[in-house]
């Protein structure tokens, strides 16, 4: 793939990264933007800790909501 070589060699051409990108379909673009949140999701401990800290926040209501029926 000559994109990535260019890019591999540092000398990219911008006409053919901009060519590419205009013939990718919303597939593509759908499963880039869910590659990049899982991978947020598993690397970065802020985003972790803050999606755990939703889900467990939710959790915790609906418990607590079941108990007091």
């Amino acid at each position: 793939m000559g994109i990535v070589s260019d890019f591999a060699n540092g000398t990219p051409d911008i006409s053919k990264v901009a060519g590419f990108l205009e013939s990718c379909d919303t597939q593509f673009w759908k499963g880039t933007v869910v590659g990049v949140a899982v991978t947020l999701l598993l690397t970065s401990d802020t985003v972790k800790s803050a999606v755990f800290g939703t889900l467990g926040g939710v959790m915790d209501t609906f418990r607590k909501e079941k108990e007091d029926k």
